[in-house]
């Protein structure tokens, strides 16, 4: 081959095999390593002498260089980067000369998709992929509405983009999110994430949100990819992620707690039945008086159809006279009483026991709901 091969055919990797193993057989000097990996090469040098390090670097590239052009290629050197990692250390800029060409250490570099810093505190990657996840996100939002749109799962599939790029490589940098200012950028993507997913008003709470959709909160998957990544056991890693999510689910005292007891039988159930109007009932934020009262959409907490003091999401499903049919209904296709106590069960038990449960909620919320758009009490 003497044109070269277009990027992306069947013959590149193999071609790139064969011209940098000569590369990586090279003898550098003590301090110099080339790391391969995919379609890129590293040249990592170490010396505790900055004048040193520059002319072991200089050095490698030019033994770099003259072995590429032995075999017919040339190197593109104002593609290459360079950066100077030296933990806490004050160190001023590093330039390395090479012919009549200058290469200047930058303060953050790209290698693989993670983002390197001078000081390695890993700090401009969480920056980087949070500036990342949250454009994804936006252009994501535009075809994930609340009101239609796909179902539950095909937006927990949509939004696998984004949880992709927050947890790429995480071993590498999970340390820094023991500072709460970097957690937190994290923290706010997945609660936008579980907003789209789960179809939910913004007012609802994170950790309702983030139980519904079934998204992991940051540190316990966090956690758990770096378990993985250190012994290798996925399943045990999973297994203490859904643990230590059910422990502080089991402190919540929120009004999803009603529906919800049991994280794992959640998530494994795939509640295919929960949209933007069932999502008003688990949460408590929707057309409600005492939360439109909340949010200033009306002077009253009352309910519209029973005069009833605070209507709110308990009232409503459970207690209301105007629905009244709609429970039978659905207490005849369970065989069972549904109330506070039995809910939970009824929605993770046999699927046409909670398909019941939940027809009974979309039911009940969603001509709520146009009675609420009639009286102009809800957007």
């Amino acid at each position: 081959m003497t044109c070269g091969v277009p990027q992306g055919s069947v013959l590149g990797p193999t071609l790139w095999n064969l011209f940098y193993d000569q590369i990586l057989r090279l003898d550098m000097e003590d301090g110099v390593y080339t790391v391969a990996y995919a379609d890129d090469l590293a040249v990592v040098v170490t010396d505790v002498c900055v004048d040193r390090l520059r002319d072991k670097a200089e050095y490698a590239i030019r033994n770099i260089i003259d072995k590429l052009q032995n075999m017919g290629i040339r190197l593109c050197l104002h593609k290459t980067e360079m950066i100077l990692m030296s933990g806490r250390r004050k160190l001023r800029e590093l330039t390395v000369r090479i012919g009549e060409l200058e290469i200047t250490t930058k303060p953050n570099l790209n290698y693989m998709g993670i983002v390197l810093d001078k000081n390695i505190t890993m700090k401009a990657h969480v920056n980087y992929v949070s500036k990342k996840a949250d454009k994804v996100m936006g252009k994501l939002s535009r075809v994930l509405s609340n009101i239609g749109g796909p179902s539950l799962l095909k937006r927990k599939v949509l939004t696998s983009v984004v949880t992709s790029i927050i947890y790429y490589a995480v071993p590498t940098w999970s340390k820094v999110l023991k500072y709460n200012a970097y957690l937190a950028k994290l923290e706010r993507i997945t609660r936008r994430m579980a907003l789209r997913i789960t179809m939910a008003y913004r007012t609802s709470p994170t950790k309702a949100l983030l139980v519904i959709a079934g998204v992991p909160p940051v540190q316990l998957k966090v956690q758990e990819r770096c378990k993985i990544y250190q012994k290798n056991e996925k399943e045990q890693a999973q297994k203490e992620l859904l643990q230590k999510w059910q422990e502080s689910w089991n402190t919540y005292e929120g009004w999803t707690k009603v529906f919800i007891k049991n994280i794992e039988l959640w998530i494994n159930k795939k509640v295919v039945g929960v949209d933007h109007h069932v999502t008003q009932a688990l949460t408590g934020h929707g057309a409600f008086g005492r939360y439109l009262q909340r949010i200033k959409k009306q002077d009253h907490a009352r309910c519209q159809y029973c005069d009833w003091e605070t209507d709110d999401a308990r009232h409503t499903i459970f207690q209301c006279v105007r629905w009244e049919n709609v429970r039978l209904d659905a207490e005849t296709r369970c065989g069972r009483i549904i109330n506070e106590e039995t809910i939970s069960t009824l929605l993770t038990g046999e699927e046409d026991t909670s398909d019941a449960v939940f027809n009974m909620i979309r039911s009940i919320m969603r001509e709520k709901n146009k009675d609420g758009v009639k009286n102009k009490q809800i957007e």
